[in-house]
């Protein structure tokens, strides 16, 4: 099950950015993590 990772500054918000990490299932994409305030690294 290969996972997708997708992050993007929201303007205006102080806490950074935010996260969604999912997986393709059967019918539809299951989100497996939401994320505020986090460092991303490379």
């Amino acid at each position: 099950m290969d996972k997708v990772i997708v992050y993007k500054h929201i303007e205006g918000r102080i806490d950074n950015s935010i996260a969604v990490v999912a997986v393709e299932g059967i019918q539809a994409w299951e989100v497996i993590t939401v994320m505020v305030n986090f460092e991303a690294r490379e």
